[in-house]
């Protein structure tokens, strides 16, 4: 009897441990605005120019550039906006939403994010063809006062994360899975010209 609930005993500690993963794949795109006075002279509010398609996560994307604005009946005129929509999905969802979070930075001459200028990350969204998609506006006065088009051009990242579902895998005791950040951060407080919005 006693050698039973000694074992019995043994069972009870006994514990494993697991973790639950997103399974993430993440790829960034450098789109260059160069001369910036020049497109802000040809296109006015509402008209846009279209970046070259990029792949992220298996998925065809690209970035419309508007700027001066999108639309004027909401006051965007005073806007630069770049709106990242999903072009193609992979053939596996061409049927459905792609769940994807992007971040936004405003690039400096060495091709880094220049700190406390423009910079952020929207929300996780569900990306559909010639459906939703992600905003990033600029205010006008704010991002020309601040020398952010030097020589008259600049570059924009837009690093794509898309969220292909999850998965299980065994962890080691008291280890902490790392998780993908999923709220969205703030612009700079320094410099608060940027707001990230879906439409």
């Amino acid at each position: 009897m006693g050698a039973s609930a000694s074992s019995s005993g043994e069972r009870r500690r006994r514990c494993g441990s697991a973790a639950i993963v997103a399974d993430t794949v993440s790829e960034h795109f450098d789109l260059t605005i160069d001369g910036y006075s020049h497109i802000k002279a040809m296109l006015p509010t509402g008209k846009c120019a279209t970046s070259p398609p990029f792949t992220a996560g298996g998925h065809e994307w690209c970035v419309d550039f508007y700027p001066n604005g999108k639309l004027a009946e909401a006051g965007d005129a005073d806007m630069i906006q770049f709106f990242l929509r999903l072009r193609r999905a992979a053939k596996a969802k061409a049927a459905a939403a792609v769940v994807a979070q992007v971040r936004f930075d405003l690039l400096g001459d060495g091709g880094s994010p220049r700190a406390g200028v423009c910079s952020g990350t929207g929300r996780v969204l569900s990306f559909a063809v010639n459906g939703r998609g992600q905003s990033m506006v600029i205010r006008r006065d704010a991002f020309e006062q601040a020398g952010c088009a030097k020589d008259d051009r600049f570059t924009v990242r837009f690093a794509v994360t898309v969220f292909r579902g999850c998965r299980t895998a065994e962890a080691a005791p008291e280890s902490r899975p790392r998780r993908p950040a999923l709220s969205p951060s703030p612009a700079s407080p320094r410099l608060p010209m940027c707001s990230y919005t879906s439409m």
